[in-house]
């Protein structure tokens, strides 16, 4: 998925910017203020800045993540312009950041959420003009600055692992349905550690859009009526809640293809009435499945 790419480019955008101090450092002020701060949108939706400028290439991306109870938003752009004490980024009709860094004194200390020792970096803020209104009203961010922070740029370069058990004996199953059409790629999964028990399911839409990279990604978790499959013969049904409507139904036959029908959708931030069964070329599966055996689900 998209997020997947952008994410991986970023990690090797960021890394230095844990150099704290470096000179090459390119999306630092001259007293070493990393580039990335939080500030407040609306409708309970929280919004952070980073990125960070390769300084052999003097190519960077700056991404604008949005993030509110089990969803999220993420704009990113190669629009972008990094000196010593400026940053800019241009998301075109969505909005636009252009701030300046203002060393405070002092250092602050931060640690990703997966561990790994504290980085310390210089106090400061980053102030200017921070606007950005998101698709069919969702969110909105008028300010003039914010703290200057990494933590997000320390979880971007994190191992993520996942234990995971496809196949085999396994109790649980995973449904997984792909979508491609254009620049659009949709990807729903749907998983259930055991026939009767908890269900999870999840969607990502990646898009561009006049140069600006976005991925929206939503999840609902349900009663065990939300996800209901056989293996064998390969039956599959999901009915999940909100954001979700409509459902959706999977089966697989011995010598055929498998077979995906129904009219679910889901209502993404910025991005209302989605159909999953929408066009584009289309991929499914139905798998043996547990994740996290420890976890409820």
């Amino acid at each position: 998925m998209l997020r997947g790419t952008l994410i991986a480019l970023m990690t090797m955008l960021v890394a230095t910017v844990l150099a704290v101090g470096a000179s090459t450092a390119r999306a630092t002020g001259p007293s070493g203020v990393p580039f990335g701060f939080a500030v407040p949108a609306t409708n309970g939706w929280t919004a952070e800045a980073f990125g960070s400028m390769n300084p052999k290439t003097e190519k960077g991306v700056i991404g604008f993540d949005f993030t509110r109870r089990g969803a999220s938003v993420l704009y990113v752009t190669a629009r972008v312009s990094f000196t010593e004490t400026t940053v800019t980024a241009d998301f075109g009709a969505l909005g636009e950041i252009e701030v300046h860094s203002v060393p405070t004194g002092g250092t602050t200390t931060e640690e990703s959420t997966c561990g790994g020792a504290p980085v310390a970096f210089p106090s400061g803020r980053w102030e200017g003009t921070i606007r950005f209104h998101g698709e069919e009203g969702f969110t909105a961010v008028d300010a003039v600055g914010g703290d200057a922070r990494i933590g997000f740029l320390l979880d971007i370069l994190c191992a993520e692992e996942v234990d995971e058990g496809i196949g085999g004996r396994s109790p649980g199953a995973l449904l997984s349905v792909q979508r491609h059409h254009g620049t659009e790629r949709l990807e729903l999964t749907a998983r259930k550690n055991k026939r009767e028990g908890p269900s999870r399911v999840s969607v990502d839409l990646s898009e561009k859009r006049g140069g600006i990279f976005i991925d929206r990604s939503v999840k609902a978790e349900g009663g065990s009526s939300t996800f209901d499959f056989e293996i064998p013969p390969g039956r599959a049904k999901i009915t999940p809640p909100k954001p979700f409507s409509g459902s959706l139904d999977f089966t697989r036959t011995v010598g055929s293809k498998p077979s995906v029908t129904g009219n679910l959708m889901v209502n993404f931030p910025g991005r209302a009435n989605v159909p999953v069964l929408g066009p584009g070329k289309l991929r499914a599966s139905l798998v043996r499945a547990v994740l996290n055996p420890s976890h409820p689900f």
